[in-house]
Parts: structure tokens; sequence; C-alpha cells
């Protein structure tokens, strides 16, 4: 049973690896991994099978990057495919809870969402 997810804004004092560390060592406490939210030369895809070793469940935010000028609405590009890929790779599609973001400071709900399902 999941009791707590940690998450990581775009600003943190700490790194993720802390609070990978702090969820491994505490049982039932997840890290919320947020694709939107990691350096563009990180790839989440490369984490997932490492994540998978520690913990029972892996929960993904899977987002595009965080611009200055809009949020990040989420489309199928290169590393979405990735991440797609791993997880089946792994088979975890059971273990992996993914969430998606349909929001857009430029543009209105629906239309993030419209265009977020379309990707």
């Amino acid at each position: 049973m999941i009791r707590k997810i940690v998450d990581v804004e775009s600003y943190t004092t700490e790194s993720n690896e802390f609070y990978t560390a702090y969820a491994a060592s505490h049982k039932g406490v997840y890290n919320l991994i947020d694709a939107g939210h990691f350096h563009p030369s990180e790839y989440i895809s490369d984490k997932i099978s490492t994540m998978l070793c520690y913990f029972d469940y892996l929960p993904l935010y899977v987002t595009g990057p965080v611009n200055w000028d809009s949020d990040h609405v989420v489309s199928f590009d290169d590393e979405t495919k990735e991440i797609c890929k791993e997880i089946v790779r792994n088979s975890a599609l059971d273990k992996v809870l993914i969430g998606l973001d349909f929001f857009d400071a430029s543009i209105n709900r629906v239309a993030a969402w419209i265009i977020g399902t379309h990707n």
C-alpha cells in the first residue's frame, strides 16, 4: 500500500537522489518521478529499471519540459517513447503508476487536454 509520495518541483534545495534515498529507506514511501522537472540532459527512461529494483511501485508523472512562457503539456516525443519502452521491457505495466499533465498557462485547460491527448 502506498502511504506517501514525495514530489520535487522545479526549485529544490536538495537533490532527487536525496529524496529517492529517503523514500527507499521508509517502507510505503515512494518518490514521484516528474519527467518535466529534470535537467534536459537527464533521461527519465534511464532511471526506471534502477528504481524498480528498490520500489514495489513507481509513480511517474509524464510531462513536457517546463518553459518560462507556459507550463508543460505532455507530448509523445522520443523520451516519452523510451519511457514506455522501458516500462514494457521491465514487465512493469502493473508497477508503474502513470499520470499525465494537461495544463498550460498560455492556453485553456480544454485545449491543453485535447493537445496532450492527441499527442
